[in-house]
């Protein structure tokens, strides 16, 4: 019973983040400068037309009237309609959010093979040394893998642009390195407690023992994999961008060059209630 109030309380809390959410992202989208119109009809929307289209697409109002009328709708599911592709916001971020998925689950599921192999190598073989040549991998920003990668391509095979591979290559590389050094800390703390030490004095191996410590690191490991999880889903914008690859770190460039007000609000609610739920499903891991 505590377990389902305490469950019930954080979604609950969680949907005013979203409200918050909701406002903030709105907001900022209409403190960028310019606007759908201008961008869109240029000189038209200089005269009458150009009023009459702000009308249209509910423009002309106060925004905490906007707010407010958009809020009512996101909770019934009315996402709005993209003034630039003339299509469902909703349908528009949900197929590019299925797109970021797979480079999310693909990347995080090779790191979290590639962690359990290192943190076998290191702690049970002894073999140290590959351990933190990974590691380094934490000091190259994105951004360099990005280019990196593109130029190797480039240069040795034909670059497939929209491809996963790609960016799910430069993804994993490029997190892969802070994320083992935060699995390895939590292997190393398991390692240093009691428990450890009686499994070896009762005759049990290494690798068992290592069972043991993975499981005792689990909740650590699993609230970086999360947050690597909302990272990549929503926030993978240069790599999207430079491998032109269909996901949501594109449509954000798409939404804001094009002043696409509802495409950019509704990017932005996808977002926040990614990180949302990312943090929410971490922490009833962690009470579970």
């Amino acid at each position: 019973m505590g377990l389902a109030v305490g469950i019930a309380k954080r979604i609950a809390f969680s949907s005013i983040l979203v409200v918050l959410a909701v406002i903030f992202v709105f907001t900022l989208s209409r403190l960028i400068p310019g606007d759908p119109i201008t961008v869109l009809y240029g000189e038209m929307a200089a005269d009458g037309t150009g009023n009459q289209l702000r009308k249209a697409l509910g423009l002309d109002g106060p925004l905490y009237n906007q707010i407010a009328f958009y809020i009512v709708r996101v909770f019934s599911g009315n996402w709005g309609s993209s003034i630039y592709f003339h299509k469902s916001v909703f349908s528009i971020v949900l197929s590019r959010y299925l797109n970021s998925l797979v480079l999310t689950a693909s990347s995080i599921a090779i790191a979290i093979i590639f962690c359990i192999v290192m943190g076998y190598i290191d702690f049970v073989l002894g073999k140290k040394n590959v351990a933190h040549i990974i590691s380094l991998s934490s000091s190259i920003p994105t951004i360099w893998g990005v280019a990196i990668l593109a130029l190797l391509a480039f240069l040795r095979i034909p670059m497939v642009y929209g491809h996963p591979i790609p960016p799910i290559v430069t993804l994993t590389v490029a997190g892969l390195g802070i994320m083992y050094r935060v699995f390895r800390d939590a292997l190393s703390y398991a390692y240093s407690q009691p428990f450890i030490r009686m499994y070896t004095a009762l005759g049990y191996g290494k690798t068992r023992a290592y069972v043991k410590a993975l499981r005792f690191s689990l909740p650590i490991v699993l609230a970086v994999f999360l947050k690597r999880f909302g990272i990549i889903v929503t926030g993978a914008v240069a790599v999207e961008k430079i491998f032109s690859y269909p996901g949501m770190g594109q449509l954000f460039w798409l939404a804001f060059e094009s002043r696409d007000y509802p495409l950019l609000i509704g990017w932005g609610l996808a977002t926040a209630i990614t990180f949302i739920a990312v943090y929410t499903i971490a922490d009833l891991l962690h009470t579970i």
